[in-house]
């Protein structure tokens, strides 16, 4: 075994030696993917469901010697504050401001699917064509290599797919039609009825067809606005949003654990949960109230949530049966 372990000692050496003697027998290497790479993350709404895990990453490749970069707008930027590592980068001022949240909230919260899609495509779509050029001009002056995109961030995905860019999508939900069985809703107008399982035909048949047809007929304006509004800017069109992120690897944080189990796409990853290392400390109050208490349920609707009365009552009804039931303390 010595003279085994000497012998290749040796040959290392010997082959050193022949390699390193003859200047033009070297040559270098063609870059790999190991190479350190440029990443950047854009998102600029959704809050901190939507950004914290994914700086969590960042700040991991930040330490196997990547650059990374978080691109967001005004209001967003405080989430960069504990990930010291990645850089942060304005795209400009907030889609909504704090009073719109407080007053629009209440009212999206109540809209039916329809609306509430058509809500969404119309705010998230406004100054597009000025965040698509931020994005492309980002990505040439930071050289990015890898763009990590927000499924909100529309124009970071088709900034990165028409400048020929890698790209990664990331989510909380699985919806994309790489994530869909025929068993399971990914569509938001049938989200309400997660699986198949004891729905009638009927409400499958609205969901299907006349919710789809309805919706187009009520965000069809708002279409063209934004196909008129990419033509002016020289931007390319896509039919179809989702053909873009087609070929593209989904992150889906489970840290929700809401999703029904079913096959999905090569491309389509569900990782975690990934959560924040660090909490803010409890007061005294409320620490020795659970420290003195073992069958404890926390109920928390998100920081952008807001219960109707109904949704009060029936948790309401729920927590007070168990503490009856002494399954709770």
């Amino acid at each position: 075994m010595k003279l085994s372990t000497l012998s290749l000692a040796l040959l290392s050496v010997a082959s050193y030696i022949s390699f390193g003697s003859t200047e033009e027998n070297l040559s270098e290497l063609t870059p790999t993917y190991h190479e350190p790479k440029n990443i950047l993350f854009g998102c600029d709404i959704g809050g901190s469901s939507h950004v914290k895990w994914v700086l969590t990453i960042l700040e991991e490749m930040s330490a196997r010697g990547h650059q990374t970069f978080y691109s967001t707008k005004d209001d967003q930027l405080k989430f960069v504050e504990d990930y010291s590592k990645v850089q942060g980068l304005s795209s400009g001022k907030p889609i909504f401001t704090k009073e719109e949240y407080r007053t629009m909230m209440p009212e999206y919260c109540l809209m039916s699917p329809i609306d509430m899609t058509v809500f969404m495509i119309s705010s998230f779509s406004k100054g597009f064509a000025k965040d698509y050029n931020h994005f492309v001009q980002t990505f040439k002056e930071k050289k990015i290599d890898l763009a990590v995109c927000d499924h909100f961030n529309s124009a970071c995905a088709e900034a990165a797919y028409n400048t020929k860019i890698p790209f990664v999508v990331t989510s909380t939900l699985t919806y994309s039609p790489d994530m869909s069985s025929p068993y399971v809703s990914t569509e938001i107008f049938s989200i309400h009825h997660p699986v198949s399982v004891g729905v009638s035909v009927l409400d499958r048949f609205k969901d299907k067809i006349i919710s789809p047809i309805q919706f187009l007929y009520r965000a069809w304006p708002v279409i063209q606005k934004i196909n008129q509004e990419k033509k002016d800017a020289g931007i390319p069109l896509h039919g179809d949003p989702m053909s873009v992120l087609k070929d593209s690897i989904k992150l889906v944080n489970n840290v929700f654990g809401i999703e029904p189990p079913r096959p999905i796409g090569p491309l389509v990853n569900m990782i975690g949960p990934i959560i924040p290392q660090k909490f803010a400390g409890l007061n005294d109050e409320l620490k020795n109230f659970l420290d003195h208490r073992r069958k404890v349920v926390y109920v928390g609707f998100g920081q952008m949530a807001i219960p109707t009365t109904d949704d009060i009552t029936m948790i309401m009804t729920a927590m007070l049966e168990n503490m009856e039931s002494e399954d709770l303390d």
